[in-house]
């Protein structure tokens, strides 16, 4: 009965945990496009979340922000680096193998497409160019 008893509570716990991420999720406004934004293309990205580094330094990231499968797929980069004309980003899947892809824009300009899994590290600027990413 004891171990009956734990796995009821390992499971409900689970369910909470589960439930937690998508109400944060959800509360994620749309992209403004009035600065740096990110989309992920949620067909072709396998890892579970992304996670970003950001700054206006390469040695000295400032901010963090991160995706969650399941989440909005187009979302501003945090305030801070936004409007900045060159920005660094290191971005991280999880799991490190799976695959991710993601357009990076600035206003209405298509800027990169990242296709890595594991860890990039990219320098962007508002005047890049990419024709496969567009608005």
């Amino acid at each position: 009965m004891t171990a009956r008893v734990l796995l009821l509570v390992f499971l409900g716990a689970a369910a909470v945990d589960a439930v937690s991420p998508q109400a944060r999720i959800r509360t994620v406004p749309p992209p403004t496009m009035e600065g740096w934004w990110l989309r992920v293309d949620t067909q072709a990205t396998k890892a579970g979340a992304i996670e970003w580094l950001l700054g206006t330094n390469p040695k000295k990231f400032t901010v963090k922000t991160t995706w969650s499968a399941g989440g909005g797929a187009e979302f501003d980069l945090p305030e801070s680096v936004r409007k900045e004309n060159v920005i660094h980003m290191q971005a991280s899947t999880a799991p490190a193998a799976a695959p991710v892809v993601v357009c990076a824009f600035y206003q209405q300009q298509g800027v990169v497409r990242l296709e890595f899994s594991g860890t990039d590290s990219r320098q962007l600027n508002q005047k890049m160019k990419e024709a496969k990413c567009t608005p």
